[in-house]
């Protein structure tokens, strides 16, 4: 049983496995399809498991994308309404020293937040 094995360190995935964040996921970018005139619901089946440069990069080619992926990202870490902890997650972090996100997070997100008591915010240091 792994309860009787130790780990010098692991990597996981966030959303699905430690937090399920689709809902504020799901308004931050209708927000900002809808800012841009773009279709909120063609953004939304394309942009799920795709790094936001390239979301943005496909449906605003001619727009600042370095700075929308930095307002995309403030948005989603100020964003924590809706935002739930999957059963367990905060428990499976608590013991953790050393771990690396497999999402692409950035630094400070639904990790770091009251959802997850800050538990995951210990594996921090490798990201």
């Amino acid at each position: 049983m792994l309860t009787e094995r130790s780990f010098a360190a692991f990597l996981f995935d966030m959303d699905g496995t430690l937090v399920d964040s689709i809902a504020a996921t799901n308004r931050i970018w209708t927000g900002w399809a809808e800012r841009h005139g773009i279709d909120p619901d063609a953004v939304l089946r394309t942009m799920h498991g795709v790094r936001a440069v390239e979301t943005i990069g496909r449906h605003l080619p001619q727009g600042d994308i370095e700075r929308e992926v930095a307002v995309l990202t403030q948005a989603e870490m100020a964003d924590m309404e809706g935002v739930l902890e999957l059963a367990g997650a905060a428990a499976s972090c608590a013991p953790c020293r050393h771990g690396a996100g497999g999402s692409s997070p950035p630094r400070h997100g639904p990790w770091r937040s009251p959802v997850l008591n800050g538990q995951a915010s210990r594996c921090r240091p490798c990201w």
